[in-house]
């Protein structure tokens, strides 16, 4: 997938990049940390951006590998307190990349 990371599935879609970065929440954002203020009667105000996919600077540089390691450490942090809602995330996600691998003519993902 390096080699097709600004790639879409089709024109208008998501890059590769733009969904990987997406995965990554804004920078800055602990998602621990606001799973954390989670009260079963007193629910806090979380203020999202669904559609932002948070590409700066630094995410436009990464490569597929810098992004296997952030992913990683943010899935693993997040999964350790709350697994469920994190995984229905993930594999939305994961549907859009294996339509890009598609797309870009590549073997399915294993």
């Amino acid at each position: 997938m390096q080699a097709h990371l600004e790639k879409s599935d089709a024109p208008g879609e998501w890059t590769a990049r733009e969904v990987l970065s997406h995965l990554l929440f804004e920078p800055g954002f602990d998602p621990v940390a606001t799973l954390r203020t989670f009260h079963p009667t007193n629910l806090p105000l979380i203020d999202l951006a669904p559609g932002s996919t948070h590409l700066d600077g630094q995410r436009k540089a990464m490569g597929l590998g810098q992004f296997k390691t952030a992913l990683e450490q943010q899935r693993t942090n997040v999964a350790a307190y709350v697994g469920a809602l994190f995984d229905y995330h993930w594999n939305d996600h994961a549907g859009q990349l294996a339509k890009i691998r598609k797309a870009a003519g590549l073997s399915e993902a294993k």
